[in-house]
């Protein structure tokens, strides 16, 4: 199974210009600490992604009637 690690490094970026764009109403909905941790999350993750440290897996699963 080919590895989603390139295309969640982009998709987390994605994530954190979209965070920093609205940082303000983020606040307000989630309050400053969460808002912080996940700003923290988006700032930090990438370079775990990109050395290889934190990879992402899909797992698709079936009811067998």
């Amino acid at each position: 199974m080919p590895s989603l690690r390139h295309e969640y490094v982009q998709t987390i970026d994605v994530w954190y210009r979209r965070l920093e764009d609205n940082l303000e109403a983020a606040i307000r909905v989630l309050g400053i600490e969460v808002a912080r941790v996940r700003r923290l999350y988006l700032i930090g993750s990438p370079l775990a992604f990109a050395e290889n440290r934190m990879g992402v897996d899909q797992v698709l699963g079936t009811r067998v009637e």
